[in-house]
């Protein structure tokens, strides 16, 4: 008696009226019996990594045609960079079907760095109004915090009443990016001096 296993399974043994592995089987019929073929399904190992900065979800052994998903993370100063081995494509997340032993392997690049161009302010007097021109070397738009007196909207800054002035300019970093050093500029407003002239 011969037991033949697809392409998923294994064969496991023999039970009824027989026993153990052997395969073929030689049965002595000197009486009815009956045999069954046992059959597990086939196992096979996914092994996962990745490259320094960031992790990968962890491999295992899993049963012919389980759908596994494998997630990618990169840390704070990485980003995701693709796939190689049994996997390819830019998505962190991936789902594979193990239908024989798999190796996937997560890449991660580092992020490049980014400074903020904001000039210095000198002096102003209340009521005037000072277009801002402030830059990342990225090209990611820059976040301004204004504190004193003045109000900025449009990219204008309007000093409204006299005292100091500051102004921080942050840019967070995106997924290749890091986040950009805070510059801050500070000065004063003063309310324009007014003269008075006398004919005595």
């Amino acid at each position: 008696v011969n037991a033949a296993a697809d392409a998923a399974h294994d064969f496991a043994g023999w039970s009824g009226d027989a026993g153990g592995t052997a395969n073929p089987l030689a049965v002595l019929m000197d009486r009815n019996r009956t045999v069954q073929a046992l059959f597990a399904p086939k196992v096979f190992s996914l092994v996962t990594s990745a490259s320094a900065g960031g992790s990968v979800t962890p491999g295992g052994n899993y049963p012919y045609g389980t759908i596994v998903t494998v997630v990618a993370g990169a840390n704070t100063t990485h980003r995701f960079a693709g796939w190689t081995g049994d996997a390819s494509g830019m998505s962190p997340t991936i789902t594979l079907t193990v239908t024989h032993t798999l190796s996937v392997h997560a890449l991660f690049e580092p992020k490049a760095a980014q400074t903020i161009q904001f000039p210095a302010i000198a002096d102003q007097s209340v009521g005037t109004s000072v277009p801002l021109n402030v830059t990342s070397t990225s090209g990611l738009p820059v976040t301004l915090s204004v504190s004193g007196p003045a109000t900025f909207a449009d990219g204008v800054l309007t000093l409204t009443g006299p005292g100091s002035v500051s102004i921080q300019a942050t840019q967070g970093g995106d997924d290749y990016y890091l986040p950009a050093v805070p510059v801050t500029r500070a000065f004063n407003t003063a309310a324009p001096a007014v003269l008075k002239y006398s004919t005595q």
